[in-house]
């Protein structure tokens, strides 16, 4: 079913879903970040749940391995985006867990990754899908509200090598993204309307957002756009779906999911990539 990889610094890496094995694959602008905001406090903040510490680490040649070397992708998100100022991780197999610390955030959020692993059943372990639970804790005095987000790129139609330039592939033009309200769900659905099903390229995708209210913006082309407006209320522009993309182009899409904590409360959030 393939792999992504969370790291310690808090990206994804080694994306391999689309029928090839190729270690360095990367697909950009996928990621989470948090806003949070005390009534009647000073203002909002905003982060990307990213970690720039190892970025500037010196790196060196290793034959058998690429797994330290950051994709550029991955450093220019960080270089735009205002990141938490570090990140611990703790791997138990088959779980990841991340815990971001940022003194400038009125909460604290830890995340516990993972895909299905349920021993001497492999049809239920090859579930293609990725849970991403958040744990968000109120640690001041006043009650916070607080927005979780999740970005995911539109991929159907890449031959999971040759790399991505932000929105732009050869294997990109089609691209559809769908929003999809469930009972206790939010949903984007994402195919690609010319990519035959008998090509290894077709598949869907989906972000999922196990919340009934979501903020949903399936189409989303510009960051600093897509900050400005979650970064200043911790929302998004919804709208329901987006048109077929431009040949050589595809479609972000994100979800945010507003939080309320009183003091000392924590709730839970839980992503899905599948």
């Amino acid at each position: 079913t393939g792999q992504v990889a969370i790291c310690g610094d808090g990206s994804l890496r080694h994306w391999q879903l689309a029928n090839r094995i190729w270690h360095d694959g990367c697909v950009p602008h996928s990621f989470f970040a948090i806003w949070a905001c005390e009534k009647g406090g000073r203002g909002s903040c905003a982060r990307a749940l990213l970690s720039r510490d190892i970025h500037r680490l010196p790196t060196e040649d290793i034959p058998t391995s690429t797994d330290h070397l950051v994709p550029e992708a991955v450093k220019e998100l960080a270089d735009a985006l205002p990141c938490v100022e570090s990140t611990v991780f703790t791997g138990r197999y088959p779980v990841a867990e991340l815990q971001y610390l940022d003194a400038a955030l009125p909460v604290e959020v830890k995340l516990t990754a993972y895909s299905p692993f349920v021993p001497l059943c492999s049809a239920d372990s090859a579930l293609p899908v990725i849970f991403f639970s958040f744990r968000v804790r109120n640690r001041v005095a006043r009650a916070v509200e607080a927005s979780l987000l999740a970005s995911l790129q539109n991929f159907v139609g890449w031959d999971g090598i040759s790399p991505i330039h932000g929105q732009s592939h050869p294997g990109y033009g089609g691209n559809v993204n769908s929003v999809v309200r469930l009972a206790d769900a939010t949903c984007v659905l994402m195919t690609n309307c010319r990519v035959a099903e008998d090509d290894p390229r077709w598949g869907e995708v989906i972000l999922a957002a196990l919340a009934r209210e979501a903020f949903a913006d399936p189409a989303w082309q510009d960051l600093s756009s897509l900050w400005a407006q979650f970064g200043l209320s911790g929302k998004l522009h919804s709208r329901e779906a987006s048109e077929p993309s431009a040949p050589g182009q595809t479609w972000n899409a994100a979800l945010a999911v507003p939080i309320a904590l009183e003091p000392g409360e924590g709730k839970e959030l839980t992503f899905a990539y599948a």
